[in-house]
C-alpha cells in the first residue's frame, strides 16, 4: 500500500528547504532566526531519510501514513514559506513595510516557526515509534 511518498521525497523536501533558505537568507535580516530554523528542519529531514532509507517500503501501512502526512504537511509548509519570499522579494524597499503583512507566514516570522516545530515534532513522534 502507497501513500503517494517516498524516500525520494525527502530528497525533494531537502531540496526545496535549500532553496528556501537561501532565499530566506537573501530577503531580510529580520528572517535570520526563520532561516536557521529551516536550516535545523533539513538535518532533520536528511537524518530521517537516512534513518528509513533501508526500511520505508516495509514499514507497516500506518507508520508510512504517519511519516507520508509528517513529511507532506512539512512540504506544504516550507513551499508556502518559499512563494511568500519570492513575492516579498519583489517588493521595493519602501513598499515591504506596507504590504508585509499580507504574508500570512513572514508577517508573523514566530507562526512560520512554530508550525515548522510542530511538523518535525510529529515526525519524530512517527521516528521514535519505528525505531521502537
Amino acid at each position: 500500500m502507497s501513500f503517494g511518498f517516498s524516500i525520494g521525497d525527502f530528497i525533494a523536501v531537502g531540496t526545496l528547504l535549500t532553496t528556501t533558505i537561501q532565499k530566506c537568507k537573501s530577503a531580510s535580516s529580520e528572517f535570520e532566526e526563520l532561516s536557521q530554523i529551516l536550516q535545523t528542519t533539513w538535518y532533520c529531514i536528511e537524518g530521517a531519510r537516512r534513518t528509513l532509507d533501508d526500511v520505508y517500503q516495509s514499514l507497516p501501512a500506518i507508520h508510512q501514513a504517519s511519516v507520508a502526512s509528517a513529511m507532506t504537511g512539512l512540504k506544504n509548509l516550507v513551499t508556502n514559506i518559499e512563494l511568500e519570499l519570492d513575492q516579498y522579494a519583489e517588493l521595493t524597499p519602501s513598499g515591504m513595510q506596507l504590504v508585509k503583512i499580507q504574508f500570512a507566514l513572514l508577517a508573523e516570522p514566530r507562526v512560520a516557526e512554530s508550525k515548522l516545530t510542530l511538523h518535525l515534532s510529529m515526525l519524530n513522534v512517527c521516528l521514535s515509534i519505528i525505531m521502537w
